[in-house]
């Protein structure tokens, strides 16, 4: 975790704005972000309710995504994360489950549970208490924390504002009276914020200038000045499944095409979007605190197919020009570093 974070030049907004198309070329641009891909995938948020779906979800990622998926890290919901079933699951080297995501419980005291891949803790933010703040200082010291960020992000900046004092009281401890950062913390995961929740509603053309987006671009900088916070790259939650994309082999009508050409005005939308959330998130985060997952975040409302999102969430980040290594890190080795040790 100590390497440093790397900051790419900053982005033209020409990449966000609704006058280029998803499939349009741009200058200076890969001529084919469908085409690029990463290395190897380690999937940081797979939800699903026992390791024994894993197969089945694999299979159902789909042909472009399935061969590509290396490892995951696995999101339990609560019963099967409780102390007795987590002791005694079973996980062989082959699922490729390098760690579980599991719920922690504000109402009881702090877990002693043990498990057969490396445990991260999750935990969901809608409003301060100091039952959280504390959950969450104690649950840092020791392993990578999930956050699923569900307070209000529309409605002005009160969320935001929360939000930054909540991670504030986490990562910093107190020395002579100055804020000073905690030494030897965990990374800390934000999801829901990348990208976030309810963008899909205001007209792309207004988007930028709309004070929810203004909101966003500020207070993830602002979030990014902590070392040792991350955000998950998870299928937003839009209330509509994510779109598909051609199948594998597909070929446009004129010759002269790509199979981007195929997509459909719903993918182009989304991919628009998304890289107009991404590329502040690249530019504040740099690649290696931005970590690609599949599953929605764990109290999403939208249905999505793992290999529909990685189809968008890699052409997006292929779009805005980031290399071979920056995608490997977004897509792998990130997912590997944080949660995998």
């Amino acid at each position: 975790m100590s390497k440093p974070t790397r900051r790419p030049p900053k982005l033209s907004s020409a990449l966000f704005s609704a006058a280029v198309g998803a499939g349009a070329p741009t200058g200076g641009l890969p001529p084919s972000p469908s085409a690029q891909n990463p290395t190897e995938v380690h999937d940081a948020h797979v939800e699903l309710a026992s390791p024994g779906a894993l197969v089945q979800w694999k299979t159902d990622a789909g042909e472009v995504y399935g061969p590509k998926i290396k490892s995951v890290v696995l999101a339990l919901p609560t019963n099967p994360a409780s102390k007795d079933v987590l002791g005694s699951l079973s996980v062989s080297s082959e699922s490729g489950i390098i760690a579980f995501s599991i719920p922690y419980l504000l109402s009881g005291p702090p877990p002693e549970l043990t498990a057969p891949v490396p445990l991260a803790y999750s935990f969901t933010f809608k409003e301060p208490s100091d039952a959280l703040v504390q959950a969450l200082q104690w649950a840092s010291d020791k392993h990578p924390v999930d956050i699923n960020v569900q307070c209000d992000l529309i409605n002005g900046e009160q969320g935001w504002e929360s939000l930054e004092e909540l991670v504030g009281k986490v990562v910093t401890t107190q020395q002579e009276g100055e804020a000073v950062p905690k030494p030897n913390l965990k990374p800390i995961v934000l999801s829901n914020l990348l990208p976030p929740p309810g963008a899909l509603a205001i007209p792309t053309v207004k988007l930028l200038t709309h004070p929810m987006y203004l909101a966003y671009q500020s207070h993830i900088a602002s979030l990014s000045f902590s070392q040792n916070v991350y955000l998950k790259f998870l299928p937003p939650d839009w209330n509509t499944p994510t779109p598909t994309s051609p199948l594998p082999g597909s070929k446009p009508a004129d010759p002269e095409g790509s199979i981007r050409d195929l997509d459909s005005e719903e993918k182009k939308e989304w991919k628009r979007r998304t890289k107009m959330y991404l590329g502040p998130a690249i530019e504040a985060f740099g690649y290696s605190r931005l970590l690609f997952g599949s599953s929605p975040s764990t109290t999403s409302t939208s249905t999505s197919n793992a290999g529909d999102w990685y189809q968008i969430a890699k052409e997006s980040v292929a779009e805005l020009g980031v290399d071979q290594e920056g995608l490997d890190a977004v897509f792998g080795t990130n997912a590997k570093t944080i949660y995998g040790a």
